[in-house]
């Protein structure tokens, strides 16, 4: 087991990374957990695999364990939801000593974490992230929250959990589209981050798809957490560095909310958005036209929906427009200038985004 520590002074938090790692942090849990009464908040899909063994482990340490189940995927990151899981907080007689559990996905994270942030103006919450894409970004940096019917994210909160706990024992009963979402901002932090850390993912991209070394893929897990979590130290509230995270968000985003409807997943947006912006830093002459193929051609490789090609240019503009990266009228876009090398922009046209989009639309053809 690896641990990496957030220092962000008295709300500083560990993150346990390492194959059977839930199982062997229960000392860990005693010291975080200041009440008997804990709830655990997850959705119907790990609560049938899982819900069992999560029971088992932590009626071990306390008392009084609930589950709250959700239906999985973006559907449930509504306020309705989040009202219902503070109703019944209040219902158990929650208080200000008690603690929330994620245990799931990015979705089930957002959500707990954004009941937890303003339940009582804010109780003790710990992810334990069961995906690819939550285990390496979501799960790190505090970010919480729940989406509008027209815009992803917009009502949220920084709440920096307790403790993050990450297994790659979970990612085995994931089905190919979600390890491939985890891959795409697998990638998006070596790209962003680190050329070593990008070679060694792009290298090995079947062999982290279908899970043939464990050893390879916790090791990248901790890369990728390492970089989140310095950059989050730095720039807690995304006023500067951080915002270097949101590389191929800016369009993906926008892809998102166009085909929710549809059922794409968030990494599988951040694909198509990153192809996008490395088209736009070649449009820019940022990069290289070598760089660029090479980067194309390693993100093709993961696999998208084939509705994709069918994207509304339009509709995208619209959702993109109400995006929260959107400051003073302007869109605000990575861009790429080498691997580990990016700068922000707030004057891409409409008329860049749309050729953009198009051109990739094209690959997926």
């Amino acid at each position: 087991m690896k641990t990496l520590h957030v220092d962000l002074g008295d709300r500083g938090y560990d993150i346990l990374i390492g194959s059977g790692t839930l199982k062997n942090s229960m000392e860990q849990f005693r010291e975080i957990l200041k009440s008997d009464r804990v709830v655990v908040i997850t959705d119907k899909n790990v609560s049938r695999l899982y819900k069992g063994k999560i029971l088992e482990l932590l009626k071990t340490i306390t008392r009084d364990v609930y589950v709250f189940e959700i239906d999985h995927g973006e559907k449930s990151k509504n306020i309705d939801i989040v009202i219902d899981l503070c109703r019944n907080f209040a219902d158990i007689s929650l208080d200000r000593r008690s603690t929330v559990i994620a245990f799931g996905g990015g979705v089930v994270g957002d959500i707990a974490g954004f009941a937890a942030a303003i339940y009582m103006r804010g109780i003790r919450f710990i992810q334990i992230p069961t995906t690819l894409l939550s285990s390496c970004d979501s799960s790190v940096g505090g970010k919480v929250g729940i989406n509008l019917d027209n815009a992803k994210n917009l009502i949220g909160a920084f709440h920096q959990p307790e403790l993050v706990v990450v297994d790659p024992d979970f990612l085995i009963t994931l089905p190919v589209r979600e390890m491939i979402s985890g891959i795409g901002e697998v990638l998006k932090t070596g790209i962003i981050c680190d050329s070593d850390l990008y070679e060694k993912i792009s290298k090995n991209l079947k062999a982290i798809l279908e899970l043939d070394d464990r050893r390879l893929v916790t090791e990248i897990i901790y890369d990728c957490i390492r970089f989140k979590s310095d950059i989050v130290k730095k720039d807690e509230k995304e006023s500067g560095l951080r915002r270097i995270l949101n590389f191929g968000h800016t369009i993906g985003h926008g892809i998102e909310a166009a085909l929710q409807k549809k059922g794409i997943l968030h990494g599988e947006s951040v694909i198509f958005g990153m192809q996008c912006s490395i088209y736009l830093s070649k449009i820019r002459k940022l990069i290289s036209e070598k760089l660029f193929i090479e980067l194309r051609n390693t993100l093709k490789e993961l696999e998208l929906p084939v509705y994709v090609k069918d994207l509304d240019i339009e509709q995208i503009l619209t959702f993109m427009r109400k995006d929260k990266k959107v400051v003073n009228n302007r869109l605000h876009f990575v861009l790429l200038e080498d691997i580990g090398r990016t700068s922000v922009y707030d004057d891409i046209s409409d008329t860049e985004i749309k050729e953009a989009v198009n051109y990739v639309k094209k690959l997926y053809n």
